[in-house]
C-alpha cells in the first residue's frame, strides 16, 4: 500500500479505473486512451505557439510534436502524460479565455479541471508555470500603457513580485515536503 499513500499516486490510480472501464481492462487500449489524453494537450501547446509565431510553425512542429524526449515522456500510464495533457489544456484555455476572450465559460472549466489534475499530481509543476503564464498575459497587454517609463516599471515589478512569490511558495513547500518526508 506504499504507493497508493500518496493522494497524487491514487490519482492515477482512479483515472486508470475510469478508463479501464471504457477499455475492457485491455492494457493497449487503456495505454492508448493515456496517449490519447496527452496528444490533446500537446497538440494545443502547438496550437498555442503556432498562433503566436506562425512563421516558426516547422520549428515549433519539431520540439513539440517530434521531439523523442517529449513523446516518450508522454506515453504510458504514468503520472506524466496526465501532466503533459493538463499543462498544453491549460495553456491553451488561458489564452483563450484571458487574452482572446472567446468561449470564456468553456475555457474556464478547462482551466479548472487541468489545474486540479496538476494540483493533485504533481502541484510543483502548476506553482512554477502559472505564475509566469499570467506575466505572459501582462505582458501581451503591455502596450495599452502609453508611457515608456510606466511601462518599463509595470514589467519589471512583475518580474519581481513574480519571483517574490514563487520563492515564498516554494520555500513553504519545502517545508511541507521536510515535514512528510520525516513522518515516513
Amino acid at each position: 500500500m506504499g504507493y497508493l499513500k500518496g493522494e497524487n499516486n491514487y490519482m492515477i490510480v482512479r483515472i486508470t479505473a475510469i478508463l479501464s472501464f471504457l477499455s475492457f481492462q485491455k492494457y493497449l487500449i487503456l495505454n492508448l486512451f493515456f496517449s490519447m489524453l496527452s496528444f490533446s494537450g500537446v497538440w494545443r501547446l502547438y496550437r498555442f505557439f503556432y498562433e503566436q509565431y506562425p512563421h516558426l510553425h516547422k520549428q515549433f512542429a519539431i520540439a513539440i510534436l517530434y521531439l523523442p524526449t517529449f513523446v516518450f515522456w508522454s506515453s504510458g500510464i504514468l503520472k506524466d502524460p496526465i501532466c503533459t495533457g493538463a499543462l498544453g489544456w491549460i495553456t491553451y484555455a488561458m489564452y483563450e479565455a484571458f487574452y482572446k476572450k472567446k468561449d470564456i465559460l468553456k475555457n474556464v472549466v478547462i482551466i479548472f479541471i487541468a489545474g486540479y489534475l496538476l494540483y493533485v499530481i504533481k502541484v510543483y509543476i502548476l506553482i512554477s508555470y502559472v505564475p509566469f503564464f499570467l506575466l505572459f498575459l501582462v505582458l501581451k497587454n503591455v502596450d495599452l500603457i502609453k508611457s515608456r517609463l510606466l511601462r518599463v516599471a509595470f514589467v519589471l515589478g512583475l518580474i519581481f513580485l513574480a519571483m517574490a512569490m514563487f520563492g515564498t511558495v516554494m520555500q513553504q513547500l519545502a517545508g511541507t515536503w521536510a515535514l512528510m518526508a520525516a513522518t515516513m
